[in-house]
């Protein structure tokens, strides 16, 4: 016994784009295209191309619609075969920022693949571990920063005169930075530790980067940023 066939959506189908070419005197070749949102580039491309706008944003009658929001398609399955829409299923997973970041770093397990190398650091900052990686990262590249700014000064410490760090701040970062490079073979042995402890950010934190031997001194509105971010954290992780 054949199974019933869903009703047709009211102006939808071959027939349909048809019979709305021949109202607006198209020839039956002519392809059709609807946007919703600001695509100037998309649409100048199209119309070079010999496409023909359709300006209803409503109207079901096009070949390819290139939508702002996938909610301007409708549903997905009343459209038919020949039709083309700028969506896919889950698609957020690769044009979102947080989806293509989560898609890399899940998928770069399934073969060896440094994603840091070709794709910006990035953290989704929902999750909670991913927010404390982002504070390590944060941490360690200011580690990193001050060692370079202290070469960029010819290596001079603060003891020796003029704008520079003290010998306990370049200590302390290249103390950090040492366990980073430290050879797994050479750790094996050791419990896993902290990337860097609070007693050393404690050190390092307060050096200015852009002015070396400056102190900076946090303003009101960060502390109280940096006490609702720890808040969180916390929360998370109770």
């Amino acid at each position: 016994m054949k199974a019933a066939q869903p009703a047709p959506v009211p102006g939808t189908g071959p027939t349909a784009l048809e019979d709305w070419k021949r109202r607006n005197g198209l020839t039956p070749e002519t392809r059709v295209f609807c946007i919703t949102g600001a695509f100037p580039g998309v649409r100048k491309a199209l119309l070079a191309r010999g496409w023909y706008e359709n300006e209803d944003k409503q109207s079901r009658c096009w070949d390819l619609k290139y939508a702002l929001w996938q909610r301007d398609l409708g549903e997905m399955a009343e459209l038919e075969d020949t039709q083309v829409v700028n969506y896919f299923a889950r698609n957020a997973e690769l044009t979102s920022k947080v989806g293509l970041c989560n898609s890399l770093y899940n998928c770069c397990t399934l073969d060896r693949v440094d994603v840091d190398a070709f794709y910006p650091r990035s953290y989704d900052l929902t999750s909670p571990v991913q927010a404390t990686q982002f504070v390590e990262d944060f941490q360690l590249t200011t580690c990193r920063c001050l060692l370079r700014r202290f070469l960029q000064l010819g290596g001079h410490l603060a003891e020796q005169g003029g704008r520079a760090y003290p010998a306990q701040v370049i200590e302390v970062a290249l103390n950090v930075c040492r366990r980073q490079v430290q050879s797994v073979d050479d750790a094996l042995d050791e419990a896993p530790g902290e990337a860097i402890s609070a007693e050393e950010w404690s050190v390092i934190k307060d050096w200015s980067l852009k002015t070396p031997g400056k102190r900076l001194e946090a303003k009101k509105t960060a502390k109280a940023e940096v006490k609702a971010i720890e808040a969180t954290l916390e929360e998370a992780e109770a």
